[in-house]
């Protein structure tokens, strides 16, 4: 007989690597994720745009 009312403590899963669940967050919204990097990159593009402008600026003076 187990008398025990306390269940046994689950199994922590695994810790699964980040990139892993980003492959597969990006296997399964494809669309999402090409959104997502679409977005950084012209982020990425305007921010170096206006670094570019305020270098430019600071050359003149």
């Amino acid at each position: 007989m187990h008398d025990n009312p306390n269940p046994p403590p689950a199994q922590p899963k695994p810790e699964q690597h980040p990139v892993r669940g980003l492959i597969r967050w990006a296997g399964k919204c494809r669309s999402d994720a090409l959104i997502h990097a679409l977005r950084g990159g012209c982020y990425g593009v305007g921010t170096g745009a206006v670094g570019l402008f305020f270098w430019w600026i600071e050359q003149g003076l």
